[in-house]
């Protein structure tokens, strides 16, 4: 008898669960996102910022996959061009010390 009693008391109440805010949007996950007029003037340019913001992270980083690609994407983009600039920096620096700038000496 006791076992159902505390069983009993231990199950949920549907009737007093506290009830979800209710919003216009369909689900509550939906995140709102105010659309202000594009100022002109001295805002003008933060307003621009917004809307390449908006735009960048519809496009991009809204879904999970896109997000992950842009990742993938941007890491082998950022190492081929970190790479070609190590390169380019270490034939600056050693101007006339690597073979291929002084193997015309050298052959014939």
């Amino acid at each position: 008898m006791r076992s159902s009693q505390k069983s009993q008391s231990t199950a949920y109440d549907f009737q007093h669960a506290p009830r979800a805010l209710s919003t216009p949007y369909k689900s509550q996950s939906t995140a709102y996102i105010p659309q202000q007029p594009l100022r002109r003037g001295a805002g003008a340019g933060r307003a621009d910022k917004m809307v390449l913001l908006r735009q960048v992270y519809g496009s991009l980083f809204r879904r999970s996959s896109t997000f992950a690609l842009s990742i993938v994407l941007g890491a082998v983009l950022f190492e081929r061009a970190f790479d070609q600039g190590a390169d380019a920096l270490f034939e600056h620096l050693n101007e006339g010390k690597l073979w291929k700038h002084i193997k015309h000496k050298y052959e014939n």
